[in-house]
């Protein structure tokens, strides 16, 4: 989909003609690198101060995973580090009958938006910046998730502006899991319900289930384990 920033640097070293194209491109890195860092500071920003965030959307509570790249010259459709940095945060396409079929369903859709998104802007060569910013929330893993994804793109008026660079990219993806005492009855009551369908009683079987992993998780003396997690657990990276 592109090429690694680093090596394209490399291939200027040693060429006193090519020195302003690599000044340039330096700056070009140092402003992906300050957007990523603005994406970072806004998911922090929700880790540290969740109140900020809650009375608009469904805060996370902890990042539990988190992936970020920046590189050049990007062509029209996505390559598979970021398909696969897609399927990972979300899953990977799960068994249909499997117990957890509706987790993967309801992934797959989200993984569908984004992916049709990324094509939207990859196949987008409009000159000047697109930014994409979105976030999900869903079951996986008997959990509620929230799902962030920011994407950056700057393509040039011509072709080698900067040496042979046409354009720059860059994302940040970033997974989180959703305290559910933050949330409302009617907002669980909707999670709940997309998770396990509009038939009442496939509700309240889920419900159920949740009761049960809940009431033995919380039977676990976790203590321990918590007084030895970092201040700084909840930063992302």
């Amino acid at each position: 989909m592109g090429q690694a920033l680093d090596t394209f640097r490399k291939s200027l070293e040693g060429d006193e003609s090519k020195r302003v194209s690599k000044e340039q491109l330096d700056f070009l890195k140092k402003a992906a690198e300050s957007k990523m860092e603005l994406y970072k500071h806004e998911i922090n920003e929700m880790f540290s101060n969740p109140a900020s965030v809650e009375k608009i959307q469904v805060a996370g509570n902890h990042f539990i995973q988190s992936e970020r790249r920046f590189t050049i010259n990007v062509g029209n459709s996505p390559d598979e580090v970021i398909i696969d940095a897609i399927d990972n945060l979300f899953g990977k396409k799960g068994v249909k009958d499997s117990e957890n079929a509706k987790d993967s369903s309801v992934a797959d859709g989200f993984k569908l938006i984004v992916k049709s998104s990324l094509n939207f802007i990859l196949g987008n060569v409009s000159i000047g910046e697109q930014e994409y910013s979105k976030y999900f929330i869903f079951f996986q893993n008997n959990a509620i998730i929230r799902v962030d994804v920011r994407i950056w793109r700057y393509d040039f008026s011509f072709n080698g502006i900067i040496g042979e660079i046409n354009n720059a990219f860059c994302y940040v993806f970033c997974k989180s899991v959703v305290d559910h005492t933050k949330l409302t009855i009617n907002e669980l009551i909707y999670f709940l319900s997309d998770q396990a369908g509009d038939d009442i009683g496939a509700v309240e079987a889920y419900i159920e289930k949740i009761k049960s992993i809940y009431n033995k998780v919380t039977q676990i003396n976790l203590k321990d384990a918590v007084k030895s997690i970092p201040s700084g657990e909840k930063i992302f990276f």
